[in-house]
């Protein structure tokens, strides 16, 4: 069965290195959040989007996106979040039909893993990853990044 671990965390927590390392190291599709949330605004919403937002996605999302649920009266008037959720959660979907094993990782807010966790569990296994200053873990338990590979091989 394929895998998907949605790993999530604090920004500069270790997502993307422990993504990394389980694409270079053991052949996971690495699949950035923060580079499909820049894809998005730029494809689909062009007013949102400027050329150095990759070096500011937690608080674009959290200023832009994120303040409509806050401020439902914002000029906007419309939701954003949903399908800002819809687009990553087709593009995951996507990425899975052509490899056996994700890993997807991002700035926690900006995906419900829970939600996504549900979504997805019909399609692949999932394994929701915690991180913290490089540190993670799996159902509450630390691990490794070779554990964590193990996890994927059905090993753990």
């Amino acid at each position: 069965m394929k895998r998907i671990f949605l790993i999530h965390g604090n920004p500069n927590a270790g997502k993307s290195y422990l993504a990394t390392q389980l694409s270079e190291r053991y052949s996971f599709r690495h699949v950035s959040v923060d580079q499909v949330y820049v894809e998005y605004i730029k494809s689909r919403c062009p007013k949102l989007y400027f050329d150095d937002l990759s070096l500011f996605i937690a608080p674009h999302y959290h200023c832009i996106l994120a303040a409509f649920l806050q401020y439902p009266k914002i000029e906007l008037r419309q939701d954003l979040i949903t399908p800002w959720y819809d687009y990553l959660l087709e593009r995951i979907r996507q990425v899975l039909r052509e490899h056996e094993a994700l890993a997807v990782e991002g700035y926690a807010p900006m995906f419900p893993v829970r939600d996504f966790q549900a979504k997805l569990s019909r399609e692949a296994s999932i394994f929701l990853i915690e991180v913290s200053e490089r540190a993670y873990r799996h159902l509450s338990m630390p691990m490794t990044v070779e554990e964590i590979a193990g996890l994927s091989n059905g090993t753990m």
